[in-house]
C-alpha cells in the first residue's frame, strides 16, 4: 500500500525507501543503477549528504541528510 508524507521540515536526516510497481525487478531489468546514483551526485551537488544506501532490484533504501537549500542569486 503506498504511504505517502509531505515533510514540511527544511532540513534533518531521513530513511526513504522507494519501491518498484508491484515489487517488479524494475531497476534490475532497466539496469536503472546509474540513474539512481546520479540522482546521488545530484543531492549531493545541492548540499545534501547520502548517509548510506542499498540499492535491490526492485527497491532501493536511502539514509540522506538533507540541509536547507539556499540559492545563490
Amino acid at each position: 500500500m503506498p504511504v505517502k508524507h509531505t515533510i514540511t521540515a527544511t532540513e534533518g536526516v531521513y530513511f526513504i525507501t522507494f519501491t518498484c510497481y508491484r515489487w517488479m525487478r524494475l531497476i534490475a531489468i532497466a539496469d536503472a543503477y546509474d540513474m539512481i546514483y546520479k540522482w546521488f551526485d545530484h543531492l549531493k551537488c545541492k548540499g545534501h549528504y547520502i548517509c548510506g544506501y542499498v540499492i535491490m532490484p526492485n527497491h532501493v533504501h536511502a539514509l540522506i541528510a538533507f540541509r536547507e537549500y539556499r540559492s545563490i542569486d
